[in-house]
């Protein structure tokens, strides 16, 4: 009766543990799944980001030629004859262009700089993400082994052994300061 209980004991501790373990490995099994859809939508915000990186910079490029004849415009007229060096329509509006298409290049480099940033950031998650996703799948299998039986669990040591099987020679003596010298004569033997 005793052996019994003991046996469903056993059964139940086991039966437990078993459960305990299913509910953690649910538990990473959902956050791994939400990883993964986070995962994937910051892939996709990547591939946005860079696009808009992309259009930010061939419209930065496409500008800077307007800037540099502009700039050329603005040249030449300073090197005007004295006669021809004033302030008319004409120069006021190359100076209101120029002033335009300089701010508009430094909006255009403080986009791409944001841009920039937001897809780093965004990368940064992505990594964080996969290392967290790939130590809970490593801890899952963890769990998930535990409860399987090991090879070596089948093999019993003399410790592990019931005494009532063992031999005279299996029998090991005490360790530590409770050792006395009769065991220890034994031992010797």
């Amino acid at each position: 009766a005793n052996k019994k209980a003991l046996a469903d004991g056993a059964k139940k501790e086991k039966l437990r543990a078993r459960a305990k373990v299913q509910n953690k490995v649910k538990a990473h099994s959902q956050v791994i799944n939400g990883s993964q859809k986070q995962m994937k939508e910051i892939e996709e915000a990547l591939v946005q980001a860079e696009g808009i990186q992309t259009r930010l910079t061939h419209e930065r490029y496409a500008r800077y030629a307007c800037f540099k004849v502009c700039e050329r415009r603005l040249e030449l007229r300073k090197a005007r004859p004295q006669k021809e060096a004033f302030n008319d329509a004409t120069q006021e509006a190359l100076k209101k262009e120029w002033q335009a298409l300089n701010q508009a290049r430094e909006e255009l480099l403080a986009g791409e700089a944001e841009c920039s940033k937001v897809h780093n950031e965004l990368a940064r998650l992505r990594i964080q993400l996969s290392r967290d996703t790939g130590a809970r799948r490593l801890a899952m299998h963890h769990e998930l082994t535990s409860l399987k039986p090991s090879v070596g669990s089948s093999i019993t040591t003399p410790m592990e052994t019931p005494s009532h099987t063992r031999s005279a020679s299996t029998t090991l003596p005490p360790i530590g300061p409770q050792t006395t010298t009769a065991t220890t004569a034994a031992a010797a033997a």
